[in-house]
């Protein structure tokens, strides 16, 4: 009797076919963009040693086979970002002969020491010390003409730059990415510092365009036009103002013409000529959004086959979804509703106790997140113990969801973080930003893991048992497709909602008059949530647009197959403690 051939299992072999084309597709692009990157260009790792001994790591650009001395600019990032973050800028400047120090600051990549939550160098001298450090490192190089040496800042890099012209005048050129504007409008003026260059957004809404105009007109005494050079670039009066349509504050530093105009600006400021630009920035800013995108087919393809094996091994039960009742969709409607609302409403709060209360989350802008969830959890925990009494059975099964199948759970939600961890760092580290991970970095991350686990517990009760479970259908992808675009949803819709209305002081002042009324938020605390309610509505819808992606549809799936919210909220908890613990600033 001929032993039967066993059938192949098609959907096995496709999630295998799409996990491998996702780590390959990722591996190219990431491949090509580090080809591009450092065509022409030797990179030298360096530490220099602050004013208090803390050892900062540096990396140096230089034109590959050079020799004698080299004009040199600083190039300092924003924060919670790292050298990384400037590699389209620091590798031009290499490939047209000027030697770049890209300084990771305190508290960021593997430089040691922490920073001031506000990354202002007039609250943390350190900021502004550690340039002038840098400056007297390069002076001593023998690669380098002491007599020329600029800074490039972006972000709070920016108000580091101009503190640094104000402590060493000599630095020329200065140029200011994305700039905060405050005492700076006071630390300007026609001569100093010299070669001033201003870039901003036109979409930006941390510096809107109006306030880097009102910073050029202190730096020109209201002669200077904008995108024309007033003064003289020999005489080092020169000045300009560019504003790049089409971005905001996180993308500048990814588009072309910025890099252009500020090689073409450091170039003449050095009496070096024309620039030649060989690479477009938009492949780095592609590499990182497609290096997200391979990360999430990676994940949900191995989420499948570790489900699929676990199960055959009998480590995974098969669980029946509830049975939805006739007021189904009319729960999902209200569920959403409500959830849209507190996120809403809360955000002021979460501004407020941000910048009043930060120093326990370890790193800088963490709390945000750690008080939007604590925000959340509360309102939620309260609807959902009023659908309880409402509806008997809301939460049958409870003990259920969270101890049933949780074992093959938790080594699920463990082999797909590292699968990211190692996604990431294969495909950005390097070129767009750093992931990879001290010890200290690792034990700050299991402690933001266990800040956010118990919050992220009630908030998956939450999307789970009044959304997913609700869902009126027995097939499991229309379940999983709903939840999945639901989460995602009620996570960015507030966020978007409180940025739109961040443009208008106007309307955020309406906004916020309840807030005042009600004894929420105080006379002082509210100027305070009146002056970065923009910066971190932003910084946190451009943070969730991506990471939400990742855990509306993963989440959403590993809870179709594990029927266990513990599970879902663990896979939540640390992919976002490793995001933040991988990248912020530590304080």
């Amino acid at each position: 009797m001929k032993q039967e051939r066993k059938k192949v299992d098609r959907k096995l072999l496709a999630a295998l076919a799409v996990l491998l084309l996702a780590v390959l597709l990722a591996l190219s692009s990431a491949a090509t963009a580090r080809s591009l990157l450092f065509q022409g260009v030797q990179v030298e790792e360096v530490y220099v040693t602050g004013l208090d001994g803390a050892r900062l790591r540096c990396l140096v650009y230089k034109p590959l086979g050079s020799t004698g001395k080299l004009p040199a600019i600083i190039v300092v990032h924003g924060l919670g970002a790292s050298s990384d973050t400037m590699n389209a800028l620091s590798t031009e400047l290499a490939r047209n002969g000027v030697l770049v120090l890209a300084l990771n600051y305190r508290g960021h990549d593997g430089s040691e020491g922490g920073v001031s939550y506000i990354g202002d160098p007039l609250a943390a001298p350190n900021i502004s010390n550690d340039l002038v450090v840098a400056v007297r490192y390069l002076a001593e190089r023998g690669d380098v003409n002491a007599g020329r040496i600029g800074a490039v800042g972006y972000s709070m890099g920016a108000r580091a730059v101009l503190r640094l012209a104000l402590l060493v005048p000599a630095v020329n050129p200065v140029v200011m990415i994305g700039p905060y504007v405050g005492w700076e409008i006071n630390a300007v003026n026609t001569t100093s510092p010299k070669n001033l260059l201003i870039i901003v957004g036109g979409y930006d809404l941390i510096t809107p365009p109006s306030l880097a105009e009102l910073l050029f007109n202190y730096a020109t005494r209201a002669a200077g036009k904008p995108s024309e050079v007033f003064g003289s670039l020999r005489e080092g009066t020169g000045r300009k103002l560019v504003v790049v349509p089409g971005v905001d504050h996180y993308t500048i530093v990814f588009t072309r013409q910025a890099v252009e105009e500020t090689v073409e600006w450091i170039l003449a400021s050095f009496g070096m000529g024309k620039p030649s630009l060989s690479l477009d920035p938009a492949v780095l800013a592609s590499v990182s959004s497609s290096a997200s995108f391979f990360a999430l087919l990676g994940m949900l393809s191995l989420a499948y086959i570790a489900t699929r094996y676990l199960r055959g091994k009998g480590l995974v039960a098969a669980l029946k979804p509830a049975t939805p009742g006739k007021v189904a969709l009319v729960v999902i409607l209200v569920g959403v509703l409500y959830y849209i609302f507190v996120a809403y409403a809360i955000f002021p709060l979460i501004v407020d106790w941000g910048w009043r209360e930060y120093q326990f989350a370890r790193f800088s802008g963490a709390q945000y997140t750690v008080y939007y969830f604590l925000f959340l959890a509360v309102p939620l925990l309260l609807a959902v113990a009023v659908y309880a009494l409402l509806r008997r059975s809301a939460l049958s099964g409870l003990r259920d969801s969270i101890v049933k199948n949780l074992p093959a759970g938790v080594v699920t939600v463990v082999i797909l973080w590292f699968f990211m961890y190692v996604m990431y760092n294969l495909s950005m580290t390097g070129v767009v930003a750093n992931y990879s991970m001290n010890p200290l970095r690792f034990a700050l991350m299991l402690y933001l893991l266990a800040l956010l686990l118990p919050l992220l517990l009630v908030d998956e009760l939450f999307l789970r048992r009044v959304i997913q479970e609700k869902v009126p259908s027995g097939r499991w992808w229309v379940r999983f497709s709903a939840a999945a675009a639901l989460q995602y949803l009620v996570r960015v819709l507030p966020l978007a909602w409180w940025v739109s209305l961040a443009a208008n002081p106007l309307a955020v002042d309406s906004a916020l008059k309840p807030y005042l009324a009600l004894h929420l938020i105080s006379e002082e605390g509210l100027e305070i949530v009146k002056s970065f309610i923009a910066m971190n509505a932003y910084g946190l819808y451009y943070a969730f647009m991506s990471i939400e992606l990742v855990h509306a549809l993963t989440a959403s799936y590993l809870y179709e197959e594990y029927r266990n919210f513990l599970v879902t909220a663990l896979f939540r908890a640390l992919t976002v403690a490793f995001a933040m613990a991988a990248v912020m600033a530590i304080l």
